[in-house]
């Protein structure tokens, strides 16, 4: 093999494309890799410049630089050239190239094609971003919650030395009653920031739903229908209902998104459990009755390979600016927390639907006795 051939192979094999100019600036080599994020042919360019190919100044902006790099220069930038798909963010660098006397003969250059390294870059600023202001509102809470703490001891002083029959003491009643609101709103603010354990009661998931029902009807749009089931009536659950009321309004907002022309979202509970029927994958890993809950809508469904990273943070398939993809992620979060499971599945006919179990008993069962679940998540079709 002649030292030509090697060189083709090292060019090809480059992360990027190649190309060399000479001085009236047209291309005498260009590799394979080269052409491809161009998007022309190799004997479409070899001889000509771009110039004499492309009109759009999008597609001329690789030109861009050249008469400083044959001047003796180097350059580094990028620009975003259209594509099928969208379009592609190109960076490229260029030195010039010279003769064994030092005088420059052309330039040469690489292309690489780095949209997706920008775009975790932007992820990333956008997670530090959301982590600064969830850091800055728990820091706000625990100060907020000082001050909670500060008025709660005063008017519970106060009260202390009242008669049962002091016209004052049903005003300082409701003070306290306000306060302890506000210090359940300040320990949601402070979650946001820390992770915070989960606060664990035996709670009524009807009056979870109840409420995320009224939500859900005042702030989705008209075109969209919400469909709650509840069997049987009350189904008493250890956990702890901010968290769970979290992840289950994150999935439903999920939903909301993927049915922009309207549709219906319907929300199942019953108690099952845990290795029957369609739960056959989640065996052996949640043991005991178990709360069913079963989040189903008429979407657009799923890309394809998106069930797979569908809990990843970041991963969506929404327009940059709509969704951080965090939703589904904090979900998968809160249910493990629990001990318990969630899945998501193309929908028969059309949708998503997502499953989740979660031990009645609690995590560990530690609260409610023998029969719990064990605090244990599928891998299969959850990732971490």
């Amino acid at each position: 093999m002649d030292s030509g051939t090697i060189l083709a192979v090292v060019l090809e094999c480059l992360d990027g494309g190649f190309f060399v100019k000479d001085r009236l600036r047209r291309y005498v080599v260009a590799t394979d890799n080269f052409c491809s994020l161009m998007g022309i042919r190799r004997d479409e360019i070899v001889g000509r410049r771009l110039s004499e190919i492309f009109r759009d100044s999008g597609e001329l902006a690789m030109e861009r630089d050249d008469l400083d790099v044959l001047e003796g220069k180097k350059a580094r930038f990028r620009y975003r050239r259209p594509s099928a798909d969208g379009e592609k963010i190109l960076e490229v660098v260029k030195a010039p190239v010279r003769d064994g006397s030092g005088n420059v003969t052309g330039l040469a250059g690489i292309v690489r094609d780095v949209t997706e390294q920008v775009k975790l870059a932007g992820d990333l600023v956008q997670a530090q971003r959301a982590e600064a202001l969830m850091n800055l509102a728990a820091d706000i809470a625990h100060d907020f919650n000082n001050i909670i703490y500060g008025i709660t001891g005063y008017v519970t002083l106060a009260m202390s030395g009242m008669k049962e029959d002091d016209p004052a003491l049903p005003d300082l009643q409701e003070v306290i009653k306000a306060t302890e609101q506000a210090g359940s709103y300040t320990k949601r603010l402070q979650s946001l920031g820390r992770n915070m354990p989960a606060n664990l009661k035996k709670e009524s998931m009807k009056d979870l739903l109840e409420g995320l029902e009224r939500l859900l009807e005042n702030t989705f749009p008209d075109n969209i229908s919400v469909i709650m089931k509840i069997a049987p009536e009350n189904v008493p659950v250890v956990m702890d209902r901010g968290q769970i009321e979290r992840a289950l309004l994150n999935i439903c907002v999920n939903s909301r998104d993927a049915m922009r022309d309207g549709g219906t979202l319907t929300v199942e509970v019953s108690v099952v459990e845990s290795g029957c029927g369609d739960f056959e994958s989640m065996n052996d890993l949640i043991t005991g009755a178990c709360c069913r809950i079963t989040i189903r809508d008429t979407g657009e469904g799923m890309a394809p390979g998106a069930r797979e990273r569908a809990f990843e943070p970041f991963y969506t398939t929404r327009t940059s600016g709509r969704n951080m993809g965090l939703g589904l992620s904090i979900a998968f979060g809160i249910i493990k927390i629990h001990g318990g499971a969630i899945t998501i599945d193309p929908a028969p006919g059309g949708g998503t639907v997502v499953e989740i179990l979660i031990p009645m008993s609690g995590p560990n069962g530690e609260l409610d006795g023998p029969g719990a679940g064990r605090n244990t998540v599928p891998g299969r079709r959850s990732p971490e």
